[in-house]
């Protein structure tokens, strides 16, 4: 079917259901529509019918939403002349706000068509729909939706089975009620499909939704408002959830991520400082050892301390490749005997030992003689022995 319409531009739509809803004394009757819009043209892509509310909804796939026309014994439908006080005509003084109403006027016409419904009856067939998450589009009530059929079709009424409008002089559009539905025979073609009964009821649900233009303008200003904002809010809604989700979402994880950020910092300070206090410390630490060497080394070997001192340094260089077999204070330099002085070196240390590497003994050596308060190195012995380690003897002469 080639139309001229405007798709609403809160949503996009391609596919939907265009569903027409029908309730009598023998109980419900579904007639769907799959309908598919491309480009300028609408494709009714499948077509169903059912009768039970369970099969209904199985039909159906809430992935596409919804346009709804409800019709009926739940629904009340009159032509009126505007006057004052004209819808209380139509509910028989009831309360308004106790229904739905929908309006089509014709334009520059003292004469509206009136379709409306009690609210507990359409809030309860939508709500079974917003719990099973579908999107409605649209809602209309009564038949008199199915004049905007007459600019696709020829003749001059259309019936469907519970409903017959047709034009007229007196009034663009005369109707006819019928007490029970009867099954139509009528088929009107629309394009390349035929349509009948109230099949009719939900194309020209979808065709009034997408605006097509008909030749006899109406007004849809009083068109079931409380239906619309139903539906609005309901989007609204679902909306301002979402963004209420996603924004405390965000706020929930920039909390954790700043309190992440402040911790590592935190941490990053704290190893600063501790670093800092650490340096602080081993600059101290240098200061007290050059310190001591200088008091040491002005002391001399005189000195017991100097000797500690010496004692210990020494033995913490030795590597590890290196065994320290004998070490001696005071070495006597010369054989004991009964009628002699007994003769020491009080400025030396002896060192026996034994070693395999010749390399690292070397830089052992060099790093003794490297010291401050050692004045000489002198290896008195180094033998290597057939299949033994090498056994050595140092002498270490402190400075005076």
């Amino acid at each position: 079917m080639k139309l001229i319409f405007k798709i609403p531009a809160i949503f996009n739509t391609k596919i939907f259901y265009s569903i027409s809803l029908f309730e009598d004394k023998e109980g419900l009757e579904f007639n769907i529509l799959k309908v598919e819009v491309k480009g300028n043209e609408l494709n009714v892509i499948e077509d169903f019918k059912c009768y039970l509310f369970e099969d209904f909804i199985n039909k159906l796939n809430n992935k596409y939403p919804l346009i709804v026309n409800v019709e009926g014994k739940e629904v009340m439908s009159r032509k009126v002349v505007i006057e004052k006080g004209y819808l209380k005509k139509v509910l028989f003084n009831a309360d308004p706000r106790d229904f739905y109403i929908q309006e089509l006027q014709l334009k520059e016409n003292q004469v509206t068509y009136v379709s409306v419904i009690r609210c507990v009856v359409l809030s309860k067939f939508l709500n079974s729909l917003k719990e099973r998450k579908f999107l409605i589009l649209d809602v209309s009530l009564g038949s008199f939706g199915i004049t905007s059929l007459f600019q696709f079709i020829d003749g001059q009424s259309i019936s469907n089975g519970f409903f017959e409008i047709s034009k007229n002089d007196t009034y663009p559009y005369s109707y006819e009620f019928r007490k029970d539905k009867e099954e139509t025979r009528t088929v009107y073609r629309i394009d390349d499909r035929s349509y009948k009964g109230l099949e009719l009821n939900a194309i020209a649900a979808c065709i009034n939704y997408l605006n097509v233009p008909n030749e006899q303008e109406f007004d849809n200003k009083n068109s079931l408002l409380d239906v619309e904002e139903y539906i609005y809010k309901e989007r609204l809604k679902f909306f301002g959830i979402s963004f209420l989700v996603i924004t405390l979402l965000l706020v929930f994880i920039s909390h954790f991520w700043n309190a992440y950020l402040q911790e590592k910092l935190i941490e990053k300070e704290s190893l600063q400082l501790v670093n800092g206090q650490t340096q602080k410390i081993i600059e101290k630490l240098k200061k007290e050892k050059e310190i001591k060497n200088e008091i040491v080394i002005e002391s001399g070997y005189n000195n017991s301390r100097f000797f500690y001192y010496a004692i210990l340094e020494i033995t913490n260089s030795i590597p590890d490749d290196i065994l320290l077999t004998e070490l001696s204070v005071y070495p006597i330099t010369s054989k004991i005997r009964k009628d002699k002085e007994v003769i020491c070196d009080v400025s030396s240390i002896e060192i026996k030992g034994e070693t395999i590497y010749d390399l690292k003994f070397d830089k052992w050596i060099d790093l003794l003689q490297n010291e401050s308060w050692i004045e000489l190195v002198s290896i008195e012995k180094y033998v290597k022995e057939k299949n033994k380690n090498t056994e050595f003897i140092i002498s270490i002469k402190l400075v005076n």
